[in-house]
C-alpha cells in the first residue's frame, strides 16, 4: 500500500478555482468545488498514471492537509466575506476529514480586495502578507518527509513557484512528489517552472495533475428537493446546490441574507455600546445578546451575551438560573443590551451570573 498525503494551498486555490471555471465553460460564479471528491480524484490519477499503473485502493490518503490565511480585523463592510472564510475552512475540517492549517492575517480595519482598498485611499499600497501560509505548507511537507513510513508520495496542489526549494528537498529524502495545479490561456496561476515537459529543476516525479480536466466532475451538482423551509413560497420542488440540506437555492440565499444584516446589526449595536460610558460598578459589566437557542428536546433555554472584558471580546453562556430581577426568556431578544456580572469557570468557559437588564442609574458617572 502506497502512503500518500495531500498538501494544498488553500488560498491559491481558492483565488484560481473561478480562473479554472472560465477557462472550462462553466460559470465561475456559482462554481463551488466539492472538496471530499477532489481527494478521490487526486487518489485515482495519481494511481493511473505511467509511473504507477495502479488500481487506486493500493493508494491510501493517510492525510490531507489544506493551509489557508482567515482574515481578521477587516473592515465592517467585508466581516461577511471575512466570516466565510473561516467558516470555509470549518466545514472542510468537518465534513471531508482535512486537516486545517490557519494563518490569521491582521488587515487593520482595512478592506478585502486590493481594488476597494485603493478605492478608499489610493496612497495605501499595504498588501497582506500571505507568506507565512506557503512556510506553514512548506515546514509540514518536509517534516513528515523526514519521518519514516509517514508517507510515500507529497502530492501538492500549488501554483506559487516558492515551493520549488521544499519540493527538492523532499525528494532529496527519497520521497516522491505529485504537483497539481490550474492552466489557463492567459497568466496561468501556474509557475512554469512545475509546467515544464523536462522539469528541469527537478521538482516532481509524475506528469502534473491539471484540476482543469477534473473542474466538471468536482463543482457540486444540483439536485431537485422538496424545499423544506417553512416561508417557501410557490411549488416546494425546487434546485438546491446544497451538499446537506433540502432547501432550494432561493430561501437559502434568502436566509444568508437575512444573516448577513443579522450579523451587521449585532456589529452596529456592539460597537456603538463600547462608545457608551460604563462606569462598571462592583464587577458588572454591560454586553449584547447575540443569540437565544431553544433545544428542541425540551431542555434549558440558553443564550450567549457578547462583552468586552478587559479589552478582550467574548461571548458569555447564560441560562434561566442565571436571570435576576424576575427576568424570563420571554422577556429577551437579540442585540438586547444585558448587565451581568462575567465569570471565567474552571473548564474555560465564560459565564454570565446575576443577568438583568441596564437601568438609567448604571449610565450616571
Amino acid at each position: 500500500m502506497i502512503r500518500a498525503m495531500v498538501f494544498i494551498d488553500g488560498t491559491w486555490l481558492r483565488i484560481n478555482i473561478s480562473k479554472m471555471a472560465r477557462e472550462e465553460g462553466l460559470d465561475p460564479d456559482s462554481y463551488r468545488m466539492h472538496y471530499g471528491k477532489l481527494l478521490d480524484c487526486l487518489k485515482e490519477r495519481l494511481a493511473g498514471s505511467k509511473e504507477l499503473r495502479l488500481d487506486s485502493k493500493e493508494i491510501d490518503i493517510v492525510r490531507p492537509y489544506i493551509f489557508g490565511h482567515i482574515p481578521v480585523n477587516v473592515s465592517e463592510k467585508d466581516r461577511d466575506a471575512a466570516g466565510a472564510e473561516a467558516r470555509f475552512f470549518d466545514l472542510i475540517e468537518r465534513e471531508f476529514g482535512y486537516d486545517v492549517e490557519r494563518v490569521e492575517i491582521d488587515y487593520g480595519g482595512r478592506r478585502l480586495r486590493e481594488k476597494d482598498r485603493l478605492d478608499e485611499d489610493p496612497e495605501d499600497d499595504w498588501k497582506p502578507k500571505e507568506k507565512r501560509v506557503d512556510v506553514a505548507l512548506a515546514s509540514s511537507m518536509l517534516y513528515y518527509a523526514a519521518i519514516p513510513y509517514a508517507y510515500d508520495i507529497a502530492i501538492a496542489v500549488i501554483g506559487d513557484e516558492d515551493f520549488v526549494p521544499v519540493l527538492q528537498k523532499v525528494r532529496s529524502l527519497g520521497r516522491r512528489v505529485a504537483i497539481a495545479s490550474i492552466r489557463t490561456k492567459f497568466k496561468s496561476p501556474c509557475s512554469r517552472v512545475y509546467s515544464s515537459e523536462y522539469d528541469e529543476e527537478g521538482v516532481r516525479d509524475f506528469d502534473v495533475i491539471w484540476l482543469n480536466e477534473l473542474a466538471k466532475s468536482l463543482d457540486i451538482p444540483e439536485r431537485i428537493v422538496e424545499c423544506r423551509d417553512p416561508r417557501h413560497e410557490g411549488r416546494r420542488r425546487s434546485v438546491t446546490h446544497s451538499l446537506h440540506l433540502d432547501i432550494c437555492d432561493t430561501c437559502l440565499d434568502r436566509s444568508r441574507a437575512e444573516r448577513r444584516e443579522e450579523r451587521m446589526a449585532f456589529a452596529d449595536k456592539l460597537k456603538a455600546l463600547y462608545l457608551k460610558p460604563w462606569p462598571g460598578r462592583k464587577g458588572m459589566v454591560c454586553g449584547i445578546v447575540k443569540r437565544i437557542i431553544t433545544p428542541t428536546d425540551g431542555g434549558y433555554v440558553y443564550g450567549f451575551i457578547t462583552a468586552k472584558v478587559n479589552e478582550a471580546e467574548n461571548d458569555y453562556y447564560f441560562d434561566s438560573r442565571d436571570l435576576e430581577r424576575s427576568l424570563t426568556f420571554e422577556d429577551l431578544a437579540p442585540l438586547d443590551e444585558l448587565v451581568f456580572k462575567p465569570e471565567t469557570r474552571p473548564d474555560g468557559r465564560f459565564h454570565a451570573c446575576a443577568v438583568r437588564k441596564p437601568l438609567e442609574s448604571d449610565w450616571v458617572e
